[in-house]
């Protein structure tokens, strides 16, 4: 079949039957994009901090190995952050929504008689 555009349409996508709830992908966050360099960061970070040990780094107070606590911080941070913000498909299935006090007062108002003072 052709539609009015000209392009030719398959029939298997044309009539498609989906079954279950339809799924979306969430959006990326921009949280996942920061999150991603500090974990790779930290990952570099902790084996050249234990490298250091046995060898200290010309720099003041190397006794308390700054690189092998900012490859742990960054890998935590990342760590974190890359499972609180992954990317994850959703379903589209509406969400109930909440009774609010107009809705209910909307619903329940033939029970209040109208006569009354």
């Amino acid at each position: 079949m052709s539609d009015p555009t000209g392009y030719i349409q398959s029939p298997s996508t044309s009539s498609t039957i989906t079954k279950g709830p339809a799924r979306r992908r969430d959006p990326l966050s921009i949280w996942f994009f920061v999150c991603s360099p500090c974990l790779v960061y930290g990952l570099v970070l902790i084996p050249i901090g234990i490298y250091q040990f046995r060898h200290p780094p010309a720099v003041v107070l190397p006794q308390l190995h700054a690189t092998l606590w900012w490859g742990i911080g960054m890998t935590v941070f990342g760590v974190f952050y890359a499972t609180r913000f992954r990317p994850r498909v959703v379903s589209v299935a509406p969400k109930p929504r909440k009774a609010s006090a107009r809705s209910l007062f909307t619903r329940f108002s033939g029970w209040v008689r109208r006569d009354s003072p």
